[in-house]
C-alpha cells in the first residue's frame, strides 16, 4: 500500500512559523581595515559611513527578517 501524505492548513501555518522564526549567525572573519563592520552596517540597517572607526573586541548586529 502506498504512504499518503495529507497536508492541512494548520501544518502549512507551522512551516510558515517556523521560517520566521530561523536564525542564523554569521561571523565576519579579517585582516583590519577591509570592511566588515562596513558590511554588516549595509546589511543590517541598509547605512554606510565613510568615516573609520576601528573596532575593538567585537560587534553585534541583528536583523529581523522580511
Amino acid at each position: 500500500m502506498a504512504k499518503q501524505t495529507v497536508i492541512t492548513d494548520s501544518d502549512e501555518e507551522s512551516d510558515a512559523e517556523e521560517l520566521l522564526n530561523r536564525q542564523y549567525k554569521v561571523i565576519l572573519l579579517g585582516n583590519g581595515a577591509v570592511g566588515k563592520t562596513s558590511l554588516a552596517h549595509r546589511f543590517c540597517d541598509g547605512s554606510f559611513s565613510t568615516s573609520y572607526k576601528q573596532t575593538i573586541g567585537l560587534d553585534f548586529f541583528v536583523k529581523a527578517g522580511d
